[in-house]
C-alpha cells in the first residue's frame, strides 16, 4: 500500500488545503477579519474535517486492520466537523481546533502502530497540524476564547 501515497504530493496537497485558513488568519492579523470571513473558515473547516475523517476511515479500512480504536474514533471526528456547520461561528472554530487536533492524534497513532504507510501519515500530519495551529491562532487572536 505504501506505493499509493507520495509523501511529497500529500504535503503539497496539504498546504493547498491549508491556504483558506491562512487567508483568514492574515485577515485577522491585519485587523480586517469580518464575520463573513470567520464564517467561511468555520464552514470550510467543518466540511474539510468531515471529508478528512472519511478519507482516513477509508485508508484505515484499506489497510486490512481489525477495527482498531483509530477506526472507531474516526467517525466521531466527522461528527465534530458536521456539528461545526450548525453551531455559532465562535464555538465552531474552537470545536474545529479540537477536531483537527483529534484527527492529527489518530493519524499519528495509526502511523506509529504501523496501520498506515509512513508517507501517508507524514502528509496528513503536516496538513492537519498546519490547519489546527492556524485555527487556534484565529481563535486566540480574534478573542473568541
Amino acid at each position: 500500500m505504501a506505493e499509493l501515497f507520495s509523501a511529497r504530493w500529500l504535503v503539497v496537497l496539504g498546504i493547498i488545503t491549508w491556504l483558506p485558513f491562512a487567508y483568514v488568519l492574515a485577515l485577522v492579523l491585519a485587523g480586517d477579519a469580518t464575520a463573513a470571513s470567520l464564517d467561511m473558515a468555520a464552514i470550510y473547516g467543518g466540511a474539510l474535517l468531515v471529508f478528512l475523517a472519511g478519507v482516513r476511515f477509508g485508508a484505515a479500512l484499506m489497510s486490512g486492520a481489525n477495527v482498531p480504536v483509530s477506526i472507531r474514533l474516526t467517525p466521531l471526528l466527522g461528527l465534530v466537523g458536521l456539528a461545526a456547520l450548525f453551531i455559532p461561528t465562535q464555538a465552531a472554530l474552537a470545536l474545529l481546533v479540537a477536531g483537527y487536533g483529534g484527527q492529527g492524534a489518530v493519524d499519528v497513532w495509526a502511523g506509529h502502530s504501523g496501520r498506515l504507510p509512513q508517507s501517508y501519515v507524514m502528509g496528513r500530519t503536516v496538513m492537519t497540524w498546519m490547519c489546527t495551529l492556524t485555527l487556534l491562532a484565529i481563535v486566540v487572536l480574534n478573542g473568541l476564547v
